[in-house]
């Protein structure tokens, strides 16, 4: 399962930067190996473990999508990921993969001079937020193109440390 879940991630990845889009067939796919394989494997616990993975992941991510932070696939993505690999790592593989995207934000606001812009409306819209005077605004910041970028990027060296910190087998 482990060499069919990196060929899953390596396939989102390849597919996201190039077309910003990861195809449906793919989290399907990861979506179904996970439960099936767990199932055949495990029998019911296996199902409950895939099932509880799968509902994990798609939860874990399923705000920042209605937020616009990210896009249907991502969280298609992080489900599959779930079914596979199980609820503990696809937390850590979340974890790991926002961290990365924060950096990977914030490197891209440094080196395109941005980062007073972009703390300017981070300030505004955590007053905002902390004010609670109007409902949250993260769509208007997720407008900003100049910092977009395919969370890919972070998903790949998240999950690479998730799995380099979790006690999986090879």
């Amino acid at each position: 399962m482990l060499y069919l879940f990196a060929a899953v991630v390596v396939a989102a990845f390849i597919t996201d930067v190039r077309k910003m889009i990861i195809p449906n067939g793919l989290t399907a796919f990861a979506a179904v190996a996970g439960v099936t394989g767990h199932w055949l494997r495990e029998g019911w616990p296996g199902l409950l473990f895939a099932g509880a993975g799968l509902a994990t992941g798609f939860a874990l991510l399923i705000g920042l999508y209605a937020a616009g932070a990210l896009g249907a696939g991502d969280v298609k993505l992080f489900a599959g990921i779930g079914a596979m690999m199980g609820t503990s790592f696809v937390f850590q593989s979340t974890l790991y993969s926002l961290l990365f995207a924060g950096l990977i934000g914030l490197l891209i606001a440094v080196f395109r001079r941005l980062t007073l812009q972009v703390a300017g409306k981070m300030a505004y819209w955590l007053i905002l937020f902390s004010f609670r005077e109007h409902r949250l605004r993260l769509h208007e910041f997720r407008q900003m193109s100049s910092i977009r970028f395919p969370f890919m990027y972070a998903v790949l060296p998240g999950v690479a440390v998730a799995w380099l910190y979790s006690p999986l087998p090879l």
